[in-house]
């Protein structure tokens, strides 16, 4: 396991806490009408009224998976986020970026449409639209971009382990329990390593955590009562129900997550067997080759050496 320092520790929470904060999303009921605007095409030049010009490099994306928008202007030290919109419903759903250049922003692509009848997450045309809002002094500047061309958002790919337990035939609850718990263990774990001096950062993990348990409990309440329903405080004081069916959101939230992170295992487990391979014409034999590798990604370079 690498050594990693207190501050990459930090940062590895911080990270955990930001995608697990994207399932609130899921539970809002986020409304709103399509903004004008037209694609940008060619070269991207940022208009001389200082609103951001900006176009989509793909056509078709996998929600978790990161989406990169190209344009022209964008201020990095700027809070940033993107707006996406889908075509069906024209429901709305901001998402911050977490890397932001000159001429680039990158975003993870969310699940948005969610169909009540299948339950489950569902495919949609969607476009985007960039906001910057930076403060300088007492006043506040706020830039935005036009709309994107149209792209496809696909539906989440559940993991084989859910597929084969019969997808919705599982207590609903099951997979939000397991990952929300994984989650506070985390969290317990991390708050106990942070260096002196980071009140902070203390504080802000303790109140991930008691979120995080509050949510499990709430969790573990529906699954044992499906009729139940609870009441969670939210960031600004005020306070949402959950019940069955939100708790059935989060199940394929999560295990849309958790299928796209099996999906790139299998191509690194790929990857490593072909490596493997390669070392096997490289050494003399096989016991030397296997000690240029490790059990990375389901042991595929010593598969990769066999064969």
């Amino acid at each position: 396991m690498p050594n990693f320092t207190p501050k990459t520790r930090i940062l590895a929470v911080l990270v955990i806490v930001l995608g697990l904060a994207g399932m609130s999303f899921l539970l809002a009921k986020l409304r709103g009408s399509m903004q004008s605007g037209k694609e940008t095409t060619g070269a991207i030049q940022a208009p001389v009224d200082g609103s951001l010009a900006v176009s989509v490099e793909g056509f078709g994306f996998t929600p978790y998976d990161t989406i990169v928008i190209r344009g022209a202007g964008f201020n990095p030290d700027a809070a940033t986020a993107v707006v996406f919109t889908t075509t069906r419903t024209k429901k709305r759903l901001t998402v911050p970026a977490f890397k932001v250049m000159a001429t680039e922003v990158r975003v993870p692509v969310p699940p948005l449409e969610y169909n009540d009848a299948k339950g489950t997450f569902v495919p949609d045309q969607v476009s985007l639209m960039v906001v910057q809002m930076k403060r300088n002094g007492d006043k506040l500047s706020v830039r935005s971009s036009n709309q994107s061309k149209l792209f496809m958002v696909y539906a989440p790919t559940m993991p084989s382990a859910v597929v084969k337990a019969e997808g919705g035939q599982m207590p609903k609850g099951s997979l939000a329990q397991v990952v929300l718990a994984v989650a506070v263990e985390k969290l317990k774990s991390a708050g106990g390593k942070v260096p002196e001096g980071n009140p902070e950062v203390v504080a802000a993990i303790a109140k991930a955590q008691k979120g995080m348990e509050e949510l499990l409990a709430g969790v573990e309440k529906i699954k044992k009562n499906p009729k139940v329903t609870v009441r969670l405080a939210t960031t600004d004081g005020s306070t949402v129900s959950m019940g069955v069916d939100e708790v059935a959101k989060i199940d394929v939230f999560y295990g849309g997550y958790l299928g796209l992170a099996e999906e790139r295992l299998k191509e690194a487990a790929k990857l490593a067997q072909r490596l493997g391979y390669e070392a096997s014409k490289k050494f003399k034999d096989v016991t030397e080759a296997y000690t240029q590798g490790d059990s990375f990604c389901w042991s595929g370079y010593y598969h990769g050496v066999l064969e």
